[in-house]
């Protein structure tokens, strides 16, 4: 009986021709027939596994397999102007926050349909095809958490009524922010309570016009009773004006001075440090640790290397140095002041309806208006107008 020495199976199925070609090094490594079954690079080989329900799929179509390398395998869905991505069990589509935005200024306008009350159609800012295929998904209030001091888009005023309280307008022209009411209010610190514009007490909010503004927007009253114009946010990684030094005391520690000569940079004591990980928009929240024994991701304040002065000591997530010089980014850190506001919302995802027949918070993908162009319509929570919202309100 012939003695068969089958010593891996890289070489995988081979072609009738070589049966018996024993004299070539891929024959003691491949097969006539492998079924269901993968293979290793290391030469071995494992049962293929099952299959699982993910979807149903929107049509009939085709599935096709995507390999980009090694580590990347897709599966894509192909029907009716439709491509689906499946990914590790599941289909590949936008969170909040990561998507297309569809409330853009200049960009896209919405006009309301002339076939149903309430629903609006997306085309471009100048008319016609906005080239959008049909969304997976919309979400409404998309941007899910806003900060709202930024001395370049927003200012506060003190209210006309009640004690050190103060409301929200555009800097430019004293108009609307188009916000529309949180669903909490919060400083760096604490959450601010829900109140009454024109008896808040301190550390409270309120959303509405107690001053004749012709619009409804954001009142709070800090604890401290100040203006919140008052709290800063400073790009603490800055090359023109600081830089970080290794600290003589814990790991990876390092404290900042002032760029060039050191010494001190006149930080007070912020309320929070946030790193700004790319992909992550609102930054990372450091927590605040102990001096010479801060871990990853944390930061103190204080002199741990007999300065003479107090300032930010921080260990970084996933760098090293601070400092630009080591291909950190201008803005990579910020300090914030105690109180500094930011305001939370919760996306609504809107489901799929029928056209003409939308109810609130429902989307459609068609043309229902002769505009010779398939094209989004929506029908928003409160059934208003989407171009009155915001940039960054819709996003499929």
């Amino acid at each position: 009986m012939p003695k068969i020495q089958q010593q891996s199976f890289t070489s995988g199925e081979i072609s009738p021709s070589l049966y018996g070609r024993t004299d070539i090094e891929q024959y003691s490594a491949a097969c006539a027939l492998l079924k269901n079954f993968l293979f290793h690079p290391h030469g071995g080989i494992s049962n293929r596994p099952g299959t699982e329900f993910v979807a149903e799929a929107l049509g009939e179509g085709v599935l096709k397999a995507f390999e980009y390398s090694i580590t990347q395998t897709y599966v894509l869905e192909f029907t009716d102007q439709n491509i689906r991505i499946v990914k590790d069990g599941g289909l590949v589509v936008y969170a909040p926050g990561a998507g297309i935005d569809i409330v853009v200024d200049g960009t896209y306008k919405w006009t309301e349909s002339g076939t149903a009350d309430n629903e609006y159609y997306l085309e471009l800012a100048a008319g016609g095809d906005p080239g959008l295929i049909r969304p997976v998904k919309i979400f409404e209030n998309a941007d899910a958490t806003m900060q709202l001091i930024d001395s370049d888009a927003y200012e506060w005023i003190e209210s006309a009524s009640g004690t050190s309280e103060f409301y929200l307008q555009l800097k430019d022209d004293g108009g609307s922010t188009k916000l529309r009411i949180p669903d909490t209010i919060e400083t760096n610190v604490e959450a601010l309570d829900r109140g009454n514009a024109g008896a808040l007490a301190a550390g409270s909010w309120d959303y509405t016009d107690n001053d004749s503004l012709g619009f409804s927007t954001i009142y709070v009253r800090l604890t401290d009773s100040v203006d919140p114009d008052t709290k800063a946010v400073t790009n603490i990684v800055d090359k023109t004006l600081y830089k970080w030094t290794k600290s003589k005391k814990g790991i990876n520690e390092f404290r900042m001075e002032l760029d060039e000569l050191g010494g001190d940079p006149e930080l007070d004591e912020p309320g929070s440090v946030r790193e700004f990980i790319p992909g992550i928009i609102d930054g990372k929240l450091l927590d605040e640790g102990t001096l010479g024994y801060l871990s990853v991701g944390e930061w103190a304040y204080g002199d741990n290397d007999t300065l003479g002065y107090d300032t930010v000591y921080v260990r970084l997530t996933r760098k090293t140095y601070p400092d630009p010089d080591y291909r950190t980014t201008a803005g990579y850190l910020k300090a914030y002041d105690t109180g500094f506001l930011t305001a939370h919302y919760s996306p609504i995802e809107l489901k799929e309806g029928t056209l003409g027949e939308l109810d609130s918070a429902q989307f459609a993908y068609g043309d229902n208006d002769s505009l010779g162009f398939d094209t989004i319509y929506v029908r928003i929570a409160d059934s208003g107008d989407p171009s009155a919202e915001k940039d960054g309100y819709l996003e499929t």
